[in-house]
């Protein structure tokens, strides 16, 4: 581990300190405290060195100061807010050189495992149009990886292909491949984003290499939201930070029932890709043509027409590779001959994938009509994930307890996703959502008694009140004593002696 590394475990640890000595600011309090930064800023006094694409998870104040000997105080500043969620980062030095190409390779070539088993597993359960972001469901599992333990983490990395890599190398690997992807997708004509997002219920603490992993591998900040009083807010914010990280194309992430008053935190992922086609598709060309659907009908769809320089057909299947423009994206499209495209699917491994990709690459010149098409869908993935090797996670014998103190499972994972492609290029979108909830012990919200309340002294066998008090305010302790006196006929009272409780006395 480097210094750089060391350092930023330190300002973690000691910004992750409990729930209960660094409280959870309101609003008005976090808006002062971004302008006490601010001020602070514009007068020479400078918060930590700010590393780009690093970020801290942590439910504590808006701005706190920790010792981090010999270094500069660690500043907590409010990142951003979405309605009632707010994100804390940490301003830590820059981290070390990403990972080389050997872990970078290593996981890419998990992933393109990992994408042929999941396009096997949702096709046995679905049909119709589907679409799926293997890359986006990999890097939330990958994160989710991180706060596993035993046999919970065993089953995650099994399911991913991964269980041959450390988790740091994953974790390497993961950012140092999404990182050059970002890199090659910041063009003029292809655009690629990433964006991952943790979201904790507010009070909750997190283990602090847990939030060290997700700060320097994900560049998570932790968004701090009230799942447990205030959930359509929570939900709103999610929903905000996913339409703002797909453009727009996917506006909200799970569906009701997905999150519930129990969730105590969300792990997060959105892409968002658009790129115009090396050789454009000409608009005049696109003519209607027949479609021959898996049940044997025919309908009228769009054909976009060009010339095309890599595909290939052979007995068993034709494949076509586009470039989009630049040449380091290309879309691949495979049309199975001779049996369904489920049965394709099924029988398909990485290996036959890449050589069927690799001779379109080596392919003929071929007239091309492929069809111009728009798929939107949302996938619940707790039966596709089980069955593809970790179902422990969702049961109450999930062992988390690397990311969060106390028993959790997983309580539902999700994905949406949208493609679009059109003669001019392709745009599509993806979100990965993973839910946490508590197994076995329920989080505890605060509650505080601010307003006048009713106070019982009770029997709890026969249900008889002994007592009963309307605190009005707590404070007082103003004593009224009201008497009524009776003077029964031929009988005198004499009049109660000055300073008599009686008669008004202390």
């Amino acid at each position: 581990m480097t210094s750089d590394d060391e350092r930023v475990d330190r300002a973690l640890a000691v910004l992750s300190r409990g729930p209960h000595r660094l409280a959870w600011r309101d609003s008005q309090e976090l808006k002062r405290a971004v302008r006490r930064r601010q001020v602070r800023q514009r007068s020479g006094i400078a918060a930590a060195g700010v590393a780009a694409g690093t970020a801290l998870a942590v439910g504590a104040a808006a701005m706190v100061s920790g010792p981090v000997s010999p270094q500069p105080p660690v500043r907590l500043a409010v990142a951003a807010r979405l309605g009632s969620a707010a994100e804390l980062m940490a301003k830590v030095s820059p981290l070390s050189a990403a990972a080389g190409s050997a872990e970078r390779a290593a996981v890419a070539a998990t992933e393109q495992g990992f994408a042929v088993r999941l396009l096997q597993q949702v096709s046995r359960t679905h049909t119709g149009n589907l679409t799926v972001s293997p890359m986006s469901l990999a890097v939330a599992l990958t994160m989710l990886e991180n706060g596993a333990v035993g046999e919970t983490q065993s089953q995650i990395a099994a399911t991913l292909g991964s269980s041959a890599l450390a988790i740091a190398d994953q974790d390497r690997g993961w950012a140092s491949l999404l990182s050059s992807l970002r890199r090659a997708g910041s063009t003029a004509t292809v655009s690629l984003q990433s964006a991952d997002s943790l979201w904790l219920q507010k009070r909750l603490q997190m283990q602090p290499a847990f939030m060290a992993a997700m700060a320097r591998y994900f560049a998570t900040g932790v968004w701090q939201c009230d799942f447990a009083r205030n959930l359509p807010g929570a939900e709103r914010a999610i929903n905000q930070w996913v339409s703002q990280h797909t453009n727009g194309k996917i506006t909200k992430l799970f569906a009701p029932g997905d999150l519930s008053q129990s969730t105590v935190a969300v792990l997060a992922n959105a892409v968002h890709f658009l790129a115009s086609w090396q050789t454009p598709f000409e608009p005049d060309l696109t003519a209607a043509g027949l479609f021959h659907t898996s049940q044997g009908q025919a309908v009228r769809v769009a054909y976009m027409d060009q010339l095309v320089q890599h595909a290939v057909v052979t007995s068993g299947y034709q494949a076509v590779q586009l470039p989009y423009a630049g040449g380091r994206f290309a879309a691949v499209a495979i049309m199975p001959r001779g049996q369904s495209l489920a049965g394709f699917v099924n029988g398909l491994t990485p290996a036959q994938l890449s050589r069927i990709i690799g001779a379109a690459r080596r392919g003929e010149s071929a007239y091309l009509s492929l069809p111009r098409f728009t798929t939107h869908n949302y996938l619940n993935l707790r039966d596709t994930l089980s069955a593809m090797g970790m179902p422990m996670a969702f049961t109450p014998a999930a062992d988390f307890s690397a990311m969060i103190q106390g028993s959790v499972q997983v309580q539902s994972a999700v994905q949406r996703d949208y493609l679009s492609v059109a003669e001019k290029g392709t745009e599509a979108a993806a979100a990965t959502g993973i839910s946490v909830m508590p197994t076995s012990y329920v989080y505890a919200p605060s509650i505080s008694f601010d307003h006048p309340f009713l106070f019982l002294i009770r029997d709890t066998l026969t249900g008889t009140v002994l007592f009963a008090s309307l605190v009005q305010q707590p404070g007082a302790t103003t004593l009224r004593m009201h008497m009524v006196q009776v003077r029964p006929h031929g009988i005198h009272f004499p009049p109660m002696p000055a300073g008599s409780p009686a008669a008004g006395g202390q």
